[in-house]
């Protein structure tokens, strides 16, 4: 059995309980024949039923509450960091315009 890495086999294991849980399988069934498969990382006869019943119950999604949390954060750590850009853009365009202000009045200081 290949290696699988832990959130996607999570993400796998629920799609695969909520295939079996569609077809009418009772989630006793569901685990015999998941443990095969899975092994050591198989969700437990309990993670099993609990899933069933939040499928029973109307969800739809076979992802992780937590990870749909993790990509919340992400964006929100994306728009932070998309405001320090907009605000050092504007820092470093000030900055420009009074180094060509000081050029510009050295120039015409010269000139005088």
């Amino acid at each position: 059995m290949a290696t699988l890495p832990a959130k996607a086999c999570r993400k796998e294991q629920r799609s695969v309980v909520y295939f079996l849980w569609a077809k009418g399988l009772f989630p006793n069934t569901i685990h015999s024949d998941m443990r095969p498969v899975y092994g050591d990382k198989c969700f437990t006869r309990p993670a099993i039923h609990v899933g069933c019943k939040k499928f029973a119950r109307g969800r739809e999604s076979v992802v992780d509450e937590k990870d749909l949390a993790d990509v919340s954060m992400h964006k929100k750590s994306r728009c932070a960091l998309a405001r320090q850009y907009a605000v050092l853009n504007i820092v470093m365009c000030a900055q420009l315009e009074l180094r060509v202000l000081r050029v510009g009045l050295f120039s015409v200081a010269d000139s005088c």
